[in-house]
C-alpha cells in the first residue's frame, strides 16, 4: 500500500483545531486470481477540542471515500467535567465505519464480494479518579453495529467459512481499571464485562468472551525493571448458534518481563509469554502459541 497523509494542528483563542487529509492506495499481488486487485481510500478529517474552567469538550468529523464500498461520514462528540483536582467525568457519542478488507471481498477461496461495510453508533459514560499515586476509571459503553462482519460457515455446518454480515449487533458492558504507584512498585488491574449480542437471534457473537481481566506489576530498582502479569478470559462460542460442542473454555496466561537500562537511550529487554504453557483456543481447532520468549535491544532517542 502507498499512503500520503497531512495534518495541521491550529492553536485557537480557545483550544486547538485539527485539519487532516489522507490518501491510501492498496494493491494486491498474488498467485491467486482476485476479481479486483486495487482500491483507493480518500479521507478528510477535522476536529476541535478545548477547555473552559471545569468543562472539556472534543468534536471530530471524518469523511471517507472508498473505492467499491462508497463514502461515509462519521464523527464524535465528547464532553467532560472536572469536579475536583482528582475527580472527572465524561460522556461521548460517536459513529464509526469499517470497510471490509480486500481479502474479505475478493479472496478466491472464501471471499464475499457482496459484503457490506460495518457502521456503528457508540455511546460511553465514564468516571475517572486521578492523583499522583492512583488512577482509576469506571466506564459504561453501549455500541450498536449494523452489518457487523463475522466469519461463518457457508453452507451452515460446512468446513468453508466466509465473512458475512450480521444485520444488527449490540455490545454493552462495563470496564473498570486501576493503577497504583507505591515507590518503585507499580500495580495495575482491569476488569471488562461485555455482553456482545446478535440482536436478531439474541445469541452471543462468535469468538467473543464476555469476561476479561488482568492484574500486573512492575518493580524498578536502579537500571533494572522486572514485571509480571496474569491475563484471564472467559469462555466464548465458536458458532452463531452458541452450541456446547463449539464452546471454547476460558483461560489464564502468565507473562514475565525484565529490562536493563544501559543508558538514557539504550536498554536490553526480555519477555516470556504463557509461562505455564497453557493450551487454549481463540478459534475452534486452531492452536495458539505455547510458552515463548523473546530478547532484544531497544533504542529510544531522548
Amino acid at each position: 500500500q502507498d499512503q500520503v497523509s497531512w495534518q495541521n494542528d491550529i492553536r485557537l483563542p480557545l483550544g486547538k483545531a485539527l485539519l487532516a487529509a489522507e490518501w491510501l492506495r492498496q494493491d494486491v499481488t498474488s498467485s491467486n486470481k482476485y476479481d479486483k486487485t486495487e482500491r483507493t481510500i480518500k479521507s478528510l478529517l477535522a476536529g476541535w477540542g478545548a477547555n473552559a474552567g471545569a468543562h472539556r469538550w472534543q468534536i471530530n468529523l471524518r469523511h471517507d471515500d472508498i473505492t467499491q464500498t462508497g463514502s461515509k461520514n462519521t464523527g464524535m462528540l465528547s464532553y467532560g467535567y472536572q469536579f475536583s483536582d482528582a475527580w472527572r467525568t465524561h460522556a461521548s457519542y460517536g459513529t464509526a465505519y469499517k470497510a471490509p478488507s480486500m481479502n474479505d471481498l475478493y479472496w478466491p477461496i472464501d471471499g464475499n464480494p457482496n459484503l457490506k461495510p460495518e457502521y456503528a453508533r457508540n455511546r460511553e459514560v465514564a468516571l475517572h479518579y486521578e492523583t499522583a499515586q492512583h488512577t482509576a476509571s469506571l466506564t459504561y459503553f453501549h455500541n450498536n453495529i449494523e452489518d457487523l462482519i463475522q466469519w461463518r460457515p457457508k453452507p451452515p455446518g460446512s468446513w468453508t467459512w466466509v465473512p458475512q454480515n450480521v444485520d444488527s449487533a449490540r455490545i454493552t458492558g462495563w470496564s473498570l481499571a486501576w493503577k497504583g504507584v507505591f515507590g518503585p512498585l507499580v500495580l495495575r488491574s482491569s476488569l471488562d464485562l461485555h455482553n456482545p449480542r446478535d440482536t436478531e437471534t439474541d445469541k452471543v457473537l462468535t469468538r467473543r468472551a464476555r469476561k476479561q481481566a488482568s492484574i500486573g506489576m512492575d518493580y524498578t530498582r536502579g537500571p533494572w525493571m522486572l514485571g509480571g502479569e496474569v491475563i484471564g478470559s472467559g469462555a466464548r462460542f465458536g458458532d452463531a448458534a452458541n452450541t456446547r460442542a463449539k464452546r471454547m473454555g476460558g483461560y489464564a496466561l502468565t507473562n514475565l518481563s525484565a529490562s536493563y537500562r544501559i543508558d538514557k537511550e539504550w536498554a536490553l529487554f526480555a519477555r516470556v509469554n504463557n509461562v505455564f504453557d497453557k493450551q487454549y483456543e481463540l478459534v475452534n481447532d486452531y492452536g495458539t502459541a505455547g510458552v515463548n520468549a523473546l530478547v532484544g535491544l531497544r533504542y529510544q532517542q531522548k
